[in-house]
């Protein structure tokens, strides 16, 4: 029996799975999303999600020890329930018919490439299928343009197209894609994009030994049909494919609306707390300062629930802008010296910040991301969950790394940073302040008197 020969993976990508490309002005390879990232943007997955729960569903019917487990599971536990219905959904089926997908793709790749290449028996139908198919259509595969990683640098997508396939009749090139599935009927828009992708990139990216990027090549991208690809589509043992015309014109214009859609779902404050007409939210008093309570120990669990608005309380641009503003004067002596006052005022922004990072803590769980975030925290610094009850503070250098720990989260997810920093705001409105004075002062404004 021949076994099919495995094919070395040397695409290099990031820790979420993104591919590593130097952009055309940088100095160092950063994260591509991929083009089926994209490509699902605007996908209805309604039905792809009943597809799951159905296989869960047979997966606990034949695995008795694993609906054992879910019955004896603390139902407050998600992580632990979705592991089991992860095993359950394997064990149902989902995985299997996925990796024979990734097979097939490998033995048509291989039989494209490597003459006199004989795919296992129980594919082998399946193959000649599908290049019977393409035969009949007046098609034919070109030569060294299969598995061709592919970049948009406006973007920041990448993606590894399938196949270019040549109209015999004419030469004219046209991307096509290998689909496994057991039916075409639902995946039109989201592989429109993806093809549009690959049909309009910019450059065929060859990725070099050098980790750096520095070995790295771009080619000319072959000049393909931008208004229409092909899907192939056969399921594995069946021994029939068939063969789809794909309007990637409109899949391009899709792509738009995807990178849009994008960045809605990264929007912040689109619900946020009532607060009646002349209210003021107890969260966002400002707290006396006392002394900083010993930082506890990072756990799991303490990162894991993500920091609700009440517990932190909205920090908008606006609500930034009014604490990083100078305080009012007031006629009561206060009777502090000038250390004390430049201790409080320290303490005060640290408490400003602590607020605007468990804010964006708290984002960062709604997102999904708290996996990451609990990768990324700072070792020995207290959890948001400790901050947010008080038992805890983030001191100056813990604060640092915390914002550090955010920033690296959210960038390796493409989300926005929302509220800028208020130490910052406030640096910049004492800035804007000496720039002002000075002026004044140069142009004589100081000693100037109503008449």
């Amino acid at each position: 029996m021949s076994v099919i020969e495995p094919l070395p993976d040397p695409i290099r990508r990031d820790q979420y799975g993104r591919y590593k490309v130097l952009p055309l002005k940088g100095k160092k390879p950063v994260g591509y999303s991929r083009a089926t990232t994209i490509a699902k943007a605007l996908d209805d997955t309604s039905n792809l999600a009943a597809w799951g729960k159905r296989m869960t569903a047979l997966g606990l019917a034949v695995r008795p020890d694993l609906l054992a487990m879910v019955q004896t599971t603390d139902a407050a536990d998600k992580k632990a329930l979705d592991r089991l219905c992860e095993s359950a959904s394997e064990a149902g089926g989902a995985t299997a018919r996925r990796d024979l997908g990734t097979a097939l793709h490998k033995m048509f790749e291989q039989s494209c490439v490597t003459p006199g290449y004989k795919p296992p028996a129980t594919y082998a139908a399946d193959i000649t299928a599908i290049h019977q198919t393409l035969r009949e259509a007046g098609l034919q595969v070109v030569d060294e343009c299969s598995e061709l990683m592919v970049v948009i640098d406006k973007h920041q997508v990448a993606g590894m197209a399938d196949l270019i396939v040549e109209r015999i009749s004419d030469g004219e090139l046209f991307i096509a894609d290998l689909k496994t599935g057991s039916s075409v009927a639902y995946g039109a828009l989201g592989w429109a994009i993806q093809l549009s992708i690959y049909a309009n990139a910019d450059n065929v990216y060859i990725q070099g030994a050098a980790v750096d990027g520095s070995e790295d090549l771009r080619a000319p991208m072959p000049a393909v049909n931008k208004q229409q690809a092909f899907i192939i589509h056969c399921e594995p043992e069946s021994g029939s494919c068939t063969l789809h015309a794909l309007n990637i014109e409109r899949g391009f214009e899709a792509l738009e609306c995807a990178m849009e859609v994008r960045e809605w779902r990264k929007a912040r404050k689109l619900l946020v707390p009532f607060v009646s007409a002349g209210g003021e939210r107890a969260d966002e008093a400002v707290v006396a300062p006392t002394e900083p309570a010993a930082s506890t120990p990072t756990s799991a669990a303490d990162i894991s629930t993500p920091a609700t608005e009440q517990d932190v309380g909205e920090v908008t641009a606006s609500s930034v802008a009014q604490i990083a503003a100078p305080s009012p004067t007031s006629d009561t002596p206060t009777h502090i010296t000038a250390d004390e006052a430049a201790l409080e005022e320290r303490e005060h922004m640290l408490h400003i910040r602590r607020l605007w990072l468990l804010e964006r803590i708290r984002i960062i769980g709604e997102q999904g991301f708290i996996t990451t975030l609990q990768a990324e925290w700072p070792e020995g610094c207290a959890g948001p969950k400790a901050v947010r009850s008080r038992q805890a503070k983030w001191n100056i250098a813990e604060t640092a790394a915390v914002v550090k720990c955010v920033d690296t989260v959210e960038m390796a997810h493409d989300m926005p940073f929302g509220a800028t920093d208020p130490e910052l705001v406030q640096r910049l409105k004492l800035e804007e302040t000496e720039r002002f004075v000075k002026a004044a002062t140069g142009a004589g404004l100081t000693n100037q008197t109503a008449n």
